[in-house]
């Protein structure tokens, strides 16, 4: 100890925290965050050690009171221990469901003034082959609206498609359920649709045989109105992929307004797939037909994602290991595009490429 005019007696404070051997393996839960509090801990030798100084300290310290007799200087305050952190939801683990507002975040603007497109078709069902990859225009629920107009692009190596729809609540259909109120979907499509040819002949595949299903995708969008951004898949019987061979529909929304792919009922749990987490919906036999049904899978992210690598097996696998697909169906192709309600938006990709094994 050393006392001098600026000096004063110190003390460490001997403490432990509880935490977690490195080489344990023990599932962590998802849960409210847990805070462990520092216990304060010496060992019993020097506790006794420490007790024994501190008359001594109180003898010899450097202070002095008004009546001249030496008074003790108070330790210094031990600074609390950093909060544990709250551990990460396991991932591919189904969790208690809830649906989050929107994300509130804009979408990415395209960087720097844009150009024309090189090419633009706005007929409806009008289709763009540009390698490997078809742009469709698709107006599947468009029924008595004339006053839209929606087109399919490509700039350079740049695709995206525009919209502009009405806003009508809830239109009558002739889709076999009144509630269908998307009009339309633009989108891209790799490999096949039950209705139309595949594009490339690594799909469909059957999901027992499929190695890897990953998407790299850079996009852009402006828009307003209610609207998503949404993979989709077809589940077939086999292949080719028919109409009368569909089993099942899977779609991963990637953005949204204020609205979800299924009523609460439908909400089957949370699960985090590569970092992210996503409400699950699953509705059997939905789409019913007069002589047949199929089923309805749907990821929502709770935060948006429009740029970076989707790799869509490990959504395929988990579903299998819930018992909500079969490995023996077909996955018929990848396609991504914009659920129109109403409003106006545009879209354009500097990138994307699918890869299918």
């Amino acid at each position: 100890m050393r006392c001098g005019p600026d000096e004063a007696p110190e003390m460490a404070a001997v403490q432990r925290s509880v935490g977690r051997d490195a080489g344990s393996d023990a599932p962590v839960l998802t849960g409210p965050a847990t805070s462990l509090a520092p216990t304060p801990y010496a060992p019993h030798g020097m506790r006794k050690a420490v007790l024994s100084l501190l008359p001594l300290v109180a003898a010899v310290g450097c202070g002095g009171g008004t009546d001249g007799m030496p008074r003790a200087t108070p330790a210094a305050p031990t600074a609390p221990a950093p909060p544990v952190p709250e551990p990460p939801p396991q991932e591919l683990t189904l969790l208690p469901g809830f649906q989050p507002p929107p994300d509130p975040t804009p979408p990415p603007e395209y960087p720097g003034p844009a150009q024309p497109p090189d090419e633009e078709l706005c007929g409806d069902w009008a289709r763009l082959t540009v390698g490997d990859l078809v742009l469709y225009n698709n107006v599947w629920n468009a029924g008595s609206i004339l006053n839209y107009e929606q087109c399919v692009m490509r700039r350079g190596d740049e695709i995206g498609w525009r919209w502009s729809w009405p806003g009508v609540a809830r239109l009558t259909s002739d889709y076999h359920n009144p509630d269908h109120y998307v009009r339309a979907f633009p989108e891209v499509i790799y490999g096949a649709k039950p209705w139309d040819p595949s594009t490339t002949p690594r799909m469909p595949i059957r999901l027992s045989d499929l190695q890897e299903l990953t998407v790299d995708f850079d996009a852009y969008m402006t828009a307003s109105g209610d609207y998503n951004l949404a993979f989709n898949s077809w589940f077939t019987t086999g292949n080719p992929a028919t109409e009368a061979g569909i089993a099942g529909e899977l779609m991963i929304w990637i953005d949204r307004t204020d609205w979800t792919p299924q009523g609460s009922d439908f909400l089957a749990g949370n699960v985090v797939i590569d970092g992210r987490e996503y409400s699950l919906y699953s509705r059997r036999v939905f789409h019913t037909l007069p002589d047949r049904g199929h089923d309805y899978l749907a990821f929502a992210a709770h935060e948006d994602q429009f740029s970076g690598t989707l790799e869509i097996k490990k959504f395929l696998d988990f579903l299998i290991a819930e018992g909500l697909l079969s490995e023996s169906l077909y996955i018929a192709g990848l396609e991504l595009g914009n659920e129109v309600l109403d409003g106006s938006g545009e879209i354009w990709f500097k990138e994307y490429r699918v890869t299918a094994r």
